[in-house]
């Protein structure tokens, strides 16, 4: 990186730099084209350096997050569970690999907290299973839509069959579908 000269400035003088530091006024020279000096051009670009790639970051959450959701068992809290009793697993091997009985009172705290969580996500695991066990995912119901638009197809003429599956398409996949859920509940 290049070391730039940095010139203090009068602080009446129309060159000095806008910025300021907790002291007060900027007291050095701004660069040409702009109204920073170099100190405080660098910080500008770093923060906005950092705000990219948060807005990067945040996108990138935003596809997963919206992937879990679409997932056939976004409800389910099953896969989490794993996670959490594989994490007390290793938390207890590490314990008995480090030190034995010493370590483990060491971390009775993490271990409390652990199991702790695997508790609540049991109990939370076993509230939603018993309360979404009526209800099917889109995917459940179009697969359902598919079935018996393959039943109607025995009994209905092929212009006919195009209309409903049309029409059973279009509620699953609009807000329709969403309103039935709610007056179901």
């Amino acid at each position: 990186m290049r070391e730039v000269k940095l010139t203090k400035v009068d602080h009446l003088d129309p060159e000095r730099c806008e910025g300021t530091w907790p002291s007060g006024p900027c007291p050095y020279k701004r660069m040409e084209g702009t109204n920073l000096c170099p100190k405080h051009a660098r910080s500008v670009a770093a923060r906005k350096a950092r705000r990219e790639v948060q807005m990067y970051q945040l996108g990138q959450y935003e596809r997963r997050v919206n992937e879990f959701a679409e997932h056939d068992q976004a409800l389910g809290l099953r896969q989490e569970l794993g996670i959490l009793r594989m994490m007390l697993e290793k938390l207890l091997e590490r314990c008995a690999k480090d030190a034995g009985e010493d370590q483990l009172i060491l971390q009775m705290n993490p271990i409390s907290d652990m199991v702790t969580k695997i508790n609540r996500l049991v109990l939370d695991c076993k509230k939603l299973e018993e309360f979404s066990g009526g209800y099917l995912t889109k995917a459940q119901v179009l697969v359902l839509a598919q079935e018996m638009i393959n039943i109607f197809a025995e009994y209905v003429t092929p212009e006919q069959l195009a209309e409903v599956a049309s029409r059973i398409t279009n509620v699953v996949e609009t807000e329709s579908y969403a309103k039935l859920v709610d007056e179901s509940s």
